[in-house]
């Protein structure tokens, strides 16, 4: 065989070689931790942007998966956290940071002794944001509540403002006895209830209401539970936050009411017919209201316009091992009766820290 004819049967070959040389010489081995702030993060999904290449984090939170690019992006994805996109820019070794996502925790609730699933739930719980509650113009979180959790009664006995308003989960459970549930915040009892909350600072409200809370808080417990949890502050750079709004509000009707003239008529009337005879005080108050003027009692007890105001002030900010969260609040709200008005000072500090592994 001819020097020209072996050439031809080795080109084949050789071709074969360099293409298998060239794709070994790309392919790369990148290698990587994933952490969050408790530590390792075993289970994470490591996946190849754009491909079916992936892996998955040991428990020690390692992981190594060859890569075809140098400029490859790597997607990083674990249930309850965000969804981390890296691109490796030539990289072989990485470390990854994740973060809870709070959007993806929404259907967990607190039940006294940490959160769990509400799939999971046997008791009755409701659970309400603390989103729905900051843009009522209200200085009481309690009146802000009304209306939004089924099986949680709030009625206003008085128009005074700044009185907390009488709270019933699922009716009154004593004729004698107090029926106000047990408040909970942030797994304290807090003896004075909702009435010093501030709505801006609640992240969530959970309100235990069958007999299993018992269970958790004894006999303190019988008239349900309403367990309040507050912001706190994230891993991330500070955030600064300010709100506040100012309203108007009046008596947009009064009651209609008689004159002290035609009240002496009405009882002159029943004197013609047989009733009894007309008081000597009523026929002076309408003689003073026909010569010297009627007072309007009803008005003179009300202020024409009475307002409310609010301002909020929170920073909130963090490193991996301490958060921290801060807040500020004025209220000033006006009855429109006078004589009765509510000043209210408030201010908060919340601070997680890890400062050891059992600490």
């Amino acid at each position: 065989m001819s020097l020209t004819n072996k050439l031809k049967h080795l080109l084949p070959v050789l071709l074969l070689l360099l293409g298998a040389w060239t794709a070994g010489a790309q392919t790369r081995t990148v290698t990587g931790t994933v952490t969050d702030v408790q530590g390792p993060l075993p289970g994470v999904s490591v996946m190849v942007k754009g491909s079916t290449a992936g892996s998955s984090t040991d428990l020690d939170g390692n992981f190594s998966l060859p890569v075809a690019d140098k400029d490859a992006v790597l997607v990083f994805s674990f249930i309850g956290y965000r969804t981390l996109e890296l691109p490796l820019a030539g990289q072989t070794s990485v470390t990854v940071f994740m973060e809870t996502d709070a959007t993806l925790l929404d259907d967990a609730v607190v039940v006294g002794y940490g959160t769990q699933a509400k799939s999971h739930l046997t008791g009755s719980i409701s659970k309400i944001g603390g989103e729905s509650l900051i843009d009522n113009p209200v200085s009481d979180v309690t009146v802000a509540l009304q209306g939004q959790i089924a099986g949680l009664s709030i009625n206003n006995n008085t128009s005074e403002v700044g009185v907390t308003p009488a709270i019933r989960v699922r009716g009154t459970g004593s004729i004698s006895a107090d029926s106000s549930p047990l408040v909970i915040v942030d797994g304290f009892p807090d003896p004075q209830g909702l009435n010093n909350i501030n709505a801006s600072d609640i992240k969530s409200i959970e309100v235990l209401k069958d007999a299993a809370s018992a269970a958790i808080y004894g006999s303190r417990a019988a008239n349900g539970v309403i367990m309040i949890t507050t912001k706190s502050g994230d891993a991330e750079k500070p955030q600064y936050s300010v709100k506040a709004y100012q309203g108007v509000k009046w008596a947009y009707k009064l009651h209609d009411m008689i004159t002290a003239t035609d009240y002496l008529h009405l009882q002159e009337y029943e004197e013609s017919v047989g009733g009894i005879p007309v008081k000597g005080q009523d026929r002076a108050a309408a003689w003073v209201e026909e010569n010297i003027g009627a007072t309007d009692w009803q008005r003179e007890g009300l202020r024409n316009a009475a307002s409310i105001t609010n301002v909020q002030f929170s920073v909130s900010g963090g490193r991996k091992n301490i958060k921290h969260y801060t807040s500020a609040s004025y209220t000033r709200d006006q009855g429109i009766m006078l004589q009765n008005q509510v000043d209210k000072i408030g201010f908060r500090t919340r601070m997680d820290a890890e400062l050891s592994a059992r600490v």
